[in-house]
């Protein structure tokens, strides 16, 4: 897979028609993105729409019965999974 070739910038491919993947370097240690991504805590700090939305329930759950699947709900936010 190739890698986004600066920091910051972000590279969406389609490789097949059911796949969208995005790839970013972050100059940051791996271990502190990982928890960026993956703690429930740390999610609606970046992981939000537009101004204005907001996230006070915020589940995210890796075990591999779920899929990866986060979901979060809230007045503006949408719920997705």
């Amino acid at each position: 897979m190739a890698t986004a070739s600066s920091t910051g910038s972000t590279r969406f491919t389609t490789p097949t028609e059911l796949e969208i993947v995005a790839t970013r370097v972050f100059d940051a240690p791996r271990w502190l993105v990982w928890e960026a991504w993956t703690n429930p805590e740390h999610l609606p700090h970046w992981m939000l729409g537009s101004d204005g939305w907001t996230m006070p329930v915020c589940e995210l759950d890796l075990g591999p019965a779920a899929g990866g699947g986060s979901s979060g709900s809230g007045r503006t936010a949408p719920r997705w999974r």
